[in-house]
Formats: structure tokens, sequence, C-alpha cells
């Protein structure tokens, strides 16, 4: 951001704000506009970075498969830990007590059989929380969804299948439309 006067761009909103229409990547002139008493702080670059090196860290030493997707962002390969004795939805409070613990930072944990299940798990456990959708349980989730939810359907794939399938709204697609 350049600045908190209307020229920078937002990087990242409390979910306060995304409630009323901010998001990543918005103007600041047009957030401040959505939510006057919007708090515009500077990016911090070195203190995050400090911060997600000590999250990676801790989720390195739970386990070695660790796949970053960004700054705040990962996927972890827990299966050789989940077994009689722990639960995977116990390996992922134990994480998220940890990052609390020495970073101060509240983490959002999604559990899933593969990585787009694990995402759209994530996209549930927000804000602060831990939600697992089980392999038997994947198609009808996922089946549960609208389309605009899925990772990578924009506004230009919403409305071509909204026109496909004759709907009054493109909010109105269903997940399962994009089924074979």
């Amino acid at each position: 951001s350049s600045g908190a006067k209307g020229a920078g761009e937002l990087s990242s909103c409390n979910y306060e704000a995304r409630a009323r229409g901010c998001r990543a990547g918005g103007r600041v002139a047009d957030a401040t506009r959505r939510c006057p008493e919007l708090v515009v702080m500077p990016y911090e670059f070195e203190k995050y970075s400090a911060v997600a090196l000590r999250v990676y860290s801790i989720m390195h030493d739970l386990t070695p498969h660790v796949m970053g997707v960004s700054v705040d962002e990962a996927y972890l390969d827990v299966t050789a830990l989940v077994g009689d004795s722990i639960t995977a939805r116990e390996v992922a409070e134990t994480l998220r007590a940890r990052i609390f613990g020495e970073t101060g930072c509240v983490a959002s944990v999604g559990i899933g059989p593969n990585r787009l299940i694990a995402r759209l798990a994530t996209m549930r456990a927000k804000p602060d929380g831990v939600f697992q959708v089980t392999r038997e349980d994947a198609e009808a989730y996922v089946a549960s969804l609208p389309v605009r939810e899925l990772p990578g359907v924009g506004r230009g794939a919403l409305e071509k299948l909204s026109a496909e399938l004759r709907l009054p709204n493109e909010k109105d697609v269903p997940a399962v439309a994009c089924r074979d």
C-alpha cells in the first residue's frame, strides 16, 4: 500500500472489514467509503516474514511434508502421524496451540483427503478453527457448495455456467453442476 489516504491497495483485511465488502487487492479509498472507521496499518514485511518463518519452523517440527503456498498458507501431509493414538483433528489442534503459544497468531486448519478438500475445509474453519471433511464425505461436501467457492472459479466461469444452465443468478450455480 502506498498510504492510508486512498491511493494504496489493501494487502489484507480482517473478518469485520470483509463482511462490509473490503477485500485484499482493493483500493484503500473504496474500503474507507465502505468502512469509514477502517484502520489502515502500514505493511511491515520484516515482521510478517519473521512470524511466517517461525510458523513454518513449527510446521516442519511436526512433519517434513510441508508445501508452502504463501507467507500465511501451507499444506501439511500428516498421514504418518495419524493412527490409533492420535487423530487428524488432534494433530491440527496441537499445531494451532503451538502456533498461538509461540507467535500469538491464530491459525485455521482444514483437514481433508487431498489439497482441494483441505483448502475448502479451511474456508469453513475460518476464523480460528478446525474443520474436517473425511474421504467418505468429500463428494457430498463439495456438492453442497456454491461453485463460486471453488478455488480458481472466477466471475467469467460463473457467468458461462449460469448462462449454460439458464439460471437467473450466477450465484445459484451449485458445484454439483461441474460434475461430468
